[in-house]
C-alpha cells in the first residue's frame, strides 16, 4: 500500500471560507485512511487557501472526497467556496532521488 499525497487549491468569497476548511479537515480526521494535514494561505490574498493532506491509499481519498459527510459540509458552506482543484500526488520510488535547493 503506498501512501499519497493529495493538493488541494480552494478559493473562497468571504470570512466564513475558513470556517469550511477547518470543517472539511475536522471531518476529514475521522475517514479511514486520513493520516494528517496542513493547510496554508497564499501569500498576497485571504482568499485561497492550499491545503496538503496524506492518505494511506487513493481509494481512501476518493471514498472521503464522495463521501455523505464531505457532502454535508460542503452543502453548509456552498455560498462560501467558489472553487476548488485537487491534485493526487504518489511518491516516486527511484532510489536515486536528487536532493534540490
Amino acid at each position: 500500500m503506498t501512501p499519497i499525497r493529495i493538493i488541494a487549491t480552494k478559493i473562497g468569497y468571504n470570512n466564513n471560507f475558513i470556517k469550511y476548511v477547518n470543517s472539511l479537515t475536522r471531518t476529514a480526521s475521522y475517514a479511514h485512511g486520513f493520516i494528517g494535514s496542513n493547510s496554508y494561505w497564499q501569500i498576497g490574498t485571504n482568499k485561497t487557501i492550499i491545503s496538503v493532506s496524506d492518505w494511506t491509499t487513493h481509494d481512501n481519498w476518493e471514498k472521503w472526497l464522495n463521501s455523505k459527510e464531505r457532502a454535508e459540509v460542503h452543502e453548509v458552506h456552498k455560498l462560501d467556496v467558489k472553487s476548488e482543484k485537487f491534485y493526487a500526488l504518489i511518491k516516486r520510488k527511484d532510489t536515486n532521488n536528487t536532493f534540490l535547493l
